[in-house]
């Protein structure tokens, strides 16, 4: 089945590679966004002409980590520049904790520096409880305690553009915009589904399938997935992906349009990726291997060269400094983040990460290809070599320890912020086991 695009040849036709001022901040986060299925990474299927089309006019960047395998705490970090052990917006037992009030924001900081501030997200974790409002002079949360997002990406950009329409504002503009499409359920309206799964397919691993218990059955051997069940679920997350990258390119025309994209940066970055069984498992939150932790990063703007590819080892929590640098306003110096832009970016730089496992936090760091994994609060570590074992399946015999260190001080890494437990109910908790996190 055929679909369209929006303009797609000309689309990105928005910024010039050679222009200096410094105006509008575009920031796309796709959910659940693994790098490896956009076309610019090398997918081979045509599933992000949209995004593709900006990587030509920009940066892509292959080496990117996310703070953590999912959401909460590696939303944190995009918007903090800390990592997720010094922002503390996470997971800690039963418990969840979103950014602390004291704790300083990319909105907060484009707002200080005259920017008119909005965001539309779409998923509970990013809503006021959690505190992704802060620094917003216009926050729209679709998703919010007790309720997942029934908010599609057409919607979002919708809502987006209206607001772009309403705002008299002559502040240069910090727009957020989150897409939700690609988690679980995969769910795309019929026209993308059908783009690539198979018509003849009569399995349960359909657009309905993907709640918290099959998942988890799943994970634990207790179902089994065919060659053709696979195939379908690839199929219809192909197809979110797909729909997602069209109304992207949808939000962009339409920013275009209307002059916002006029000398503008454009960062599109996801949370975390997804699992289809690379290590035997769905989903996501469960493991630090590539296919969860290896995101996307495209930039485009002043100063970020056409069509180039970096292979500098980032951090989620780069973009915060890189936009604060890219306005010219100060870069705080104890961020972990850095400036993407700077002549003095480390060649050889450490980015670690981690997430809560059973009864420990389990930690990883990587310094170019080599990528260390540390379990057993320390004490057991393996090693790969991503350049050549790209799927994370031949432990290497020997451990480098200039690296083993970097992960355990990330594991010692005492908070620098102690934000207060989320108060939720019930409902929440429904909606958390319906997301797959609980």
């Amino acid at each position: 089945m055929k679909y369209f695009y929006v303009c797609a040849s000309l689309l990105f036709l928005i910024v010039g590679c050679g222009s200096s001022p410094r105006g509008n901040v575009i920031l796309v986060i796709v959910d659940t966004l693994r790098s490896d299925h956009l076309g610019c990474y090398g997918y081979n299927r045509n599933t992000t002409p949209t995004m593709d089309s900006l990587a030509s006019n920009g940066v892509r960047y292959l080496n990117v980590t996310a703070g953590e395998p999912w959401t909460l705490p590696s939303m944190a970090t995009i918007f903090t520049g800390l990592l997720p052990l010094e922002h503390n917006a996470r997971r800690r037992g039963d418990s969840y904790y979103g950014m602390d009030r004291e704790v300083a924001t990319l909105a907060e900081y484009l707002n200080g520096a005259g920017y008119a501030t909005a965001a539309f997200f779409n998923v509970i974790f990013m809503n006021a409880d959690f505190g992704f409002h802060q620094g917003f002079d216009h926050f729209d949360c679709f998703s919010s305690l007790g309720s997942s997002s029934d908010r599609n990406a057409e919607q979002t950009v919708d809502a987006a553009l209206q607001w772009v329409d309403g705002n008299q504002s002559d502040s240069p503009l910090f727009l957020a915009v989150h897409f939700y499409d690609p988690h679980l359920t995969y769910s795309p309206p019929d026209s993308f589904a059908d783009l690539w799964r198979d018509p003849d397919y009569r399995g349960e691993f359909n657009s309905s399938w993907g709640q918290r218990e099959t998942v988890v059955n799943v994970n634990q051997g207790i179902i089994n997935l065919s060659a053709e069940d696979l195939y379908n679920l690839v199929a219809l997350y192909d197809g979110e992906v797909a729909y997602t990258d069209r109304e992207i390119g949808r939000l962009l025309a339409g920013l275009r349009e209307r002059g916002i994209t006029d000398d503008a940066l454009v960062i599109l970055v996801a949370d975390h990726g997804e699992e289809f069984l690379d290590h035997n498992k769905l989903g996501h939150a469960h493991s630090l291997y590539q296919e969860l932790l290896n995101v996307p990063l495209i930039i485009s703007g002043s100063g970020f060269e056409c069509g180039a590819v970096s292979e500098v080892t980032v951090s989620q929590a780069d973009v915060l400094p890189t936009v604060l640098s890219w306005v010219r306003k100060d870069v705080p110096p104890d961020l972990f983040g850095i400036d993407l832009l700077s002549p003095d970016f480390p060649a050889d730089r450490s980015v670690p990460a981690g997430m809560n496992m059973e009864e420990e936090y389990v930690v990883t760091a990587r310094r170019n290809n080599i990528k260390v994994h540390l379990f057993d609060r320390g004490s057991v570590a393996f090693m790969f070599n991503l350049a050549a074992d790209p799927g994370e399946h031949d432990y290497l015999d020997y451990i480098d320890s200039i690296l083993l260190d970097d992960a355990q001080f990330y594991l010692s890494t005492p908070p620098l912020f102690h934000p207060a437990a989320v108060l939720v109910e019930n409902v929440f908790l429904d909606a958390l086991q319906n997301l797959g996190y609980i």
